[in-house]
């Protein structure tokens, strides 16, 4: 491994890291890693507050690369190190690269993360408080495990290896917060722009909402469209978004639709696959 001589002053990313032994995955449970050591005691950035997504210091050396095209590193030394894996990135994705090569090689092998944050987690890191001398634990940034039934095996089989208790979510969860305090969702269609400033409620909106899957039926698309103030020709083509069933792709297997699909850009779905009087 190489280090740039011109190192910036104050603990860097990486010496952070190794000062939790992230550098020899697998050696701590998890809960360990989360944990200071007595030489980084002082300097613990799940305790720190403030705005903590790209911090001072986690931008510079691609700005500088944007804006004055210098190179991040102009003079590196020899450190005689080598590791089994280099993970370059310390978010999700980054430690699970790390947890899936453990696992297939089967040992305890060395590993580099390497990121330009001085927390990993990435937009899942977590921020730490104390409240009345108890330790209080809440998110950095990802709010909570979005959907895990979607997930494909590879990625629920990781949740289980952590540990993760779905079953609590069904209790931790308030799922009738908005439904006890009256509170509801809708649409907001300003009178600069519609002609009249209405609220119209039951939209369907994001698929993963709670209320999606009741806002999508025959009944409630029919029922809403007369309220939106939209023209007469919008009005029914909103109507034949959410209600026509029309197999675009009456040759292919349901898997093989979610496979084109995926791999197409909505704008190319609509120039080259709809019919011209569709």
């Amino acid at each position: 491994m190489k280090r740039p001589k011109n190192t910036h002053k104050g603990i860097s990313r990486r010496d952070f890291l190794n000062g939790v032994s992230l550098g020899i995955a697998g050696t701590l449970a998890p809960i360990d890693l989360l944990h200071p050591l007595d030489p980084l005691s002082d300097y613990y950035p799940p305790l720190l507050t403030g705005i903590r997504g790209n911090h001072p210091g986690s931008f510079n050396d691609a700005h500088k690369l944007a804006f004055t095209g210098s190179g991040f590193v102009d003079e590196a030394e020899d450190l005689g190190e080598s590791y089994d894996l280099i993970v370059v990135g310390g978010g999700i994705s980054g430690l699970s690269a790390a947890h899936f090569f453990k696992e297939r090689t089967g040992k305890v092998p060395k590993i580099l993360i390497l990121d330009n944050h001085d927390d990993f987690g990435g937009h899942a890191k977590r921020n730490e408080f104390v409240v009345n001398d108890r330790t209080m634990l809440a998110y950095g940034g990802s709010q909570s495990v979005e959907s895990p039934s979607y997930y494909e095996e590879v990625s629920k089989k990781l949740l289980s290896d952590l540990g993760i208790d779905f079953e609590k979510f069904y209790t931790a969860y308030d799922f009738d917060y908005f439904k006890n305090r009256k509170l509801d969702t809708g649409f907001y269609f300003n009178k600069a722009t519609y002609g009249v400033s209405r609220i119209v409620k039951n939209v369907p909106s994001f698929r993963y909402d709670l209320t999606y899957k009741e806002s999508i039926k025959p009944d409630n698309i029919q029922k809403l469209h007369p309220q939106l103030p939209i023209s007469d020709q919008s009005k029914k083509e909103f109507i034949r978004l959410f209600l026509d069933r029309t197999d675009f792709f009456p040759e292919l297997s349901l898997e093989e639709k979610y496979y084109l699909l995926d791999n197409m850009s909505y704008e190319d779905f609509l120039k080259g696959n709809l019919p011209q009087n569709w």
